[in-house]
């Protein structure tokens, strides 16, 4: 059984996000570290430590080729479970962010 707690404690690291939502969008590809890091905007170190949780966590498929490590998407229930965080935080976040319009600053309506 995959814990809620769990894949949230995934996501609460600067950068897992992004992270994830490349690797999701890209499900097929297999990438370095260097190109991961590029394609999803955080740092290389940053980058570098999350492959590894991820890794643990098998959200992610990698593969050694020579020195590198190719890094790819791999579907399992815990993957599933952050992309469910991912989509109810993202609804949750459109929410507030039309509230935000309609009361403005202050909370003064408009």
């Amino acid at each position: 059984m995959v814990r809620f707690v769990d894949a949230l404690e995934l996501l609460s690291y600067k950068g897992s996000r992004k992270l994830f939502e490349t690797l999701q969008a890209h499900p097929k590809r297999q990438f370095s570290i260097n190109e991961l890091s590029k394609a999803s905007g955080i740092p290389f170190a940053t980058c570098w430590k999350l492959v590894g949780m991820f890794e643990k966590s098998q959200v992610i498929g990698v593969a050694t080729i020579g020195k590198s490590r190719a890094v790819s998407y791999k579907e399992s229930p815990f993957s599933a479970r952050v992309a469910q965080i991912i989509r109810l935080t993202s609804k949750r976040l459109d929410i507030a962010h039309k509230e935000d319009a309609e009361w403005g600053l202050y909370g003064k309506r408009k």
